[in-house]
């Protein structure tokens, strides 16, 4: 996110001196800038850029929350199919609930710390999460098909 918002002030900061500088259709120059003019236009766009990053911070964090809730409901639909099973069948549930769980409390826990987490540390944590919430997923899609196995062995 840095990286965008340095870019995104730097490409600004460039836009605004060939503006400036533009000219009519005499060919003669418009307007003079001031350093003033540049400090405000500046300002105006870093705190453009910081609320564009924070948007996506919040956007990213609300997609993140929906992931966890639909692993956390998929969680309990398996705790549930795994009281309908067989005693095999039921013990792989059980287990692979369990892992699922612990699964789900470490992305809870890196989503608190996503939220905390300033600039310099908000990339680093976003793709801990990222792969914490794919493993998650890999997990019960791992867990779901060995039980539709294991159900027709039932």
């Amino acid at each position: 996110m840095r990286k965008i918002s340095t870019l995104v002030v730097f490409f600004l900061a460039v836009l605004l001196t060939v503006t400036a500088y533009s000219q009519d259709q005499k060919g003669e120059i418009k307007k003079e800038v001031s350093s003033a003019d540049v400090k405000k236009e500046t300002g105006e766009a870093v705190k453009t850029t910081g609320t564009f990053v924070k948007q996506e911070k919040d956007r990213y964090q609300r997609k993140a929350e929906d992931k966890l809730r639909r692993a956390e409901d998929n969680i309990k639909k398996l705790g549930k199919k795994a009281e309908k099973a067989g005693d095999k069948t039921k013990e792989k549930f059980s287990k692979a609930a369990q892992e699922l769980r612990l699964k789900s409390e470490a992305a809870k826990n890196k989503l608190g710390e996503l939220e905390a987490a300033g600039e310099e540390k908000w990339d680093k944590v976003k793709m801990e999460l990222d792969a914490i919430l794919r493993d998650l997923e890999r997990t019960y899609n791992r867990a779901t098909s060995q039980s539709k196995r294991a159900n027709k062995g039932d």
